[in-house]
């Protein structure tokens, strides 16, 4: 109606207007749709290279950590190397000083011993002064004995002041001695520091060795599984959909955030940020779980506990209880057969099997008699016979047979269509009447006792 009261230019210029409008709208929209893809970018790019960053300083402080490790554990080694220097050192020195006082007490031993001896020849030297005549003072005796004398009274003095300076010397080394023992028992102290730096130094490396090798082999496992993920996920995830669109799980999130301390919401800090993130993200889990626990609790309340829904359940059941009791599930499940049991055991319709079975044996018989007409000496006889014999066995086969289908149903079996009974008198298959059979049943017996007479 508006295009037919327009004119040609007015359609004209709604046309261009309306073109414009949408090339303006496809800009718009192609604008915001490539603002989202950016600002999309932007922040996968960004989260990209705060983990390349972050697993950057990981490795600089995995790094840090063996390097500063490994100093240590050199600068262990070195002590130890400077300590066994040290030590033998020492044990030298220990034995130098041993071997001096050694020396020391062979000279005042021997000094003791000439002491001894000197005085012991002095006397002696004293008494040839004395005897001396003028002949030994010609011959030069007396001035050796006086320079004899003076020798040994000299020596004498001079071996007591050697001795003493010995025992002098002996007390330093000892004390000497006992510094070099002392020095050794720190070195071997420093050497047992050392050691166990040592030891707890290649004891760190072993363990950040392993715990590299563990991260490695997690890294290597998520890696694996997030491949695995992505290749078998579904593109449309409509479990996170639904998650957003949860309310519950939105208002579990703001009573989480409710309970953010002031110093996490001031943090610079990504690590705290973020393990706040997770315990509150663990927090929304506890909750809906509980909220989970609740609905559960209350629908088996309001449902298999509730006594309404029960009282109505019993009244059901109770009203259809004669109806199931007519049409049963082990009346309409199909039975085994029983044609492997014995006569006794087989019931009721083991009756019905014997009498069909001699019915078939019995015109068996009467067809022979009437072919024949002989004695049963003859081959004919023999043959009838035989056949008779067949037959009779084909019927015997029949009866076993009959015998397990009426078992079926409760021990009676539909002579119309075969099939079992439920009840006494309605069929399963067919729903006949068993009262209808009789006059059949009946004219069958009437038929078979006129056979007979007609051979008698």
């Amino acid at each position: 109606m508006w295009l037919a009261n327009q004119t040609r230019p007015d359609i004209l210029n709604a046309c261009l207007f309306r073109q414009w409008q949408s090339r303006q709208s496809y800009r718009a929209l192609n604008v915001e749709a490539s603002w989202r893809r950016t600002f999309a970018t932007r922040i996968i790019l960004r989260s990209w290279r705060s983990y390349k960053m972050n697993l950057a300083l990981d490795e600089l402080k995995e790094q840090w950590r063996v390097e500063k490790a490994a100093l240590e554990l050199a600068g262990a080694q070195r002590d130890i190397q400077e300590i066994k220097g040290d030590l033998d050192l020492c044990t030298d020195d220990i034995a130098a000083v041993k071997k001096s006082i050694r020396n020391a007490k062979r000279r005042i031993k021997d000094l003791t011993e000439f002491r001894k001896e000197a005085r012991l020849r002095l006397p002696l030297v004293e008494r040839h002064i004395e005897n001396l005549t003028v002949q030994d003072m010609a011959a030069g005796w007396g001035e050796n004995y006086e320079r004899e004398w003076d020798m040994l009274t000299n020596c004498m003095g001079m071996a007591f002041e050697e001795e003493k300076i010995m025992r002098v010397k002996i007390a330093k080394l000892e004390q000497d001695l006992q510094v070099l023992k002392l020095e050794i028992d720190d070195q071997e102290a420093d050497m047992d520091a050392s050691s166990c730096r040592e030891a707890s130094r290649m004891e760190a490396l072993r363990r950040m060795e392993i715990t590299r090798g563990l991260n490695q082999a997690a890294r290597d496992r998520s890696r694996a599984v997030r491949r695995e993920k992505m290749r078998w996920a579904v593109r449309d995830v409509r479990r996170n959909v639904i998650k957003r669109s949860r309310k519950d799980l939105q208002r579990f999130r703001e009573l989480a955030r409710a309970e953010r301390p002031l110093e996490v919401k001031q943090t610079l800090s990504y690590e705290k940020r973020r393990d706040q993130e997770r315990d509150e993200e663990a927090e929304v889990r506890r909750m809906e779980r509980d909220a989970r626990k609740e609905r559960f609790v209350e629908l088996k309340k309001n449902g298999e506990g509730s006594l309404a829904v029960r009282e109505v359940y019993d009244a059901v059941i109770s009203g259809v209880r004669d109806i199931l009791a007519t049409a049963t599930f082990e009346a309409r499940r199909a039975k085994h057969d029983y044609r492997g049991r014995g006569p006794d055991e087989v019931g009721p319709a083991a009756s019905a099997a014997a009498t069909a079975a001699a019915s078939v044996a019995r015109k068996a018989a009467i067809a022979a008699a009437r072919r024949g007409g002989g004695s049963g000496d003859s081959p004919e006889d023999a043959a009838d016979a035989e056949n008779a014999a067949s037959i009779a066995a084909a019927a015997a086969a029949a009866a076993a047979s009959t015998t397990g289908m009426a078992e079926l149903g409760g021990g009676r079996v539909c002579r119309a269509c075969g099939g079992p009974r439920f009840g006494r008198t309605v069929c399963a298959k067919c729903g006949a009447n068993a009262n209808s059979w009789r006059g059949e049943v009946d004219s069958e017996e009437e038929e078979e006792e006129e056979e007979d007479e007609d051979v008698v």
